[in-house]
């Protein structure tokens, strides 16, 4: 029976049925996460040169991000700053919880932060004004 729908020919293609995913969307996804986040880490440890390349790479691109977080992380560490076990948008526990520099990156406002669950912190950053990346060069 062919699918006139390419999404649905797509995921049978690689072994889904339409119907089981989106029965189970939710677990769907979390394999998906997980899988992504362990490709990431054995790929950092097969290749830690490329790795450290990338970063250092991205550190140029961005400077004013990355001293942000440096002296974010920072404060953290020696007890400047508490971070807490919730979000503070959707007051979601037990999740890893990231600072969102909802003013910028200039100095001035590098502690200046919210505290957001991995989601929420996505959907802010979605909805910031488009600001085209610069390539460092």
């Amino acid at each position: 029976m062919p699918y006139k729908d390419p999404e649905t020919r797509r995921l049978k293609q690689v072994g889904y049925s339409l119907a089981y995913r989106l029965r189970h969307l939710e677990r769907a996804r979390e394999i998906g996460r997980r899988s992504y986040y362990l490709h990431g880490q054995t790929w950092k440890k097969k290749t830690p040169e490329k790795a450290r390349l990338a970063y250092q790479n991205w550190v140029t691109a961005n400077r004013e991000k990355a001293r942000a977080h440096w002296a974010l992380n920072g404060a953290v560490r020696y007890g400047k700053i508490t971070k807490p076990e919730s979000c503070e948008k959707c007051l979601a526990t037990g999740c890893r919880i990231e600072g969102h520099h909802h003013r910028g990156y200039a100095k001035e406002f590098w502690l200046d932060v919210v505290w957001l669950c991995r989601p929420c912190h996505n959907l802010e950053k979605r909805n910031r004004p488009f600001k085209p990346r610069s390539r460092g060069r």
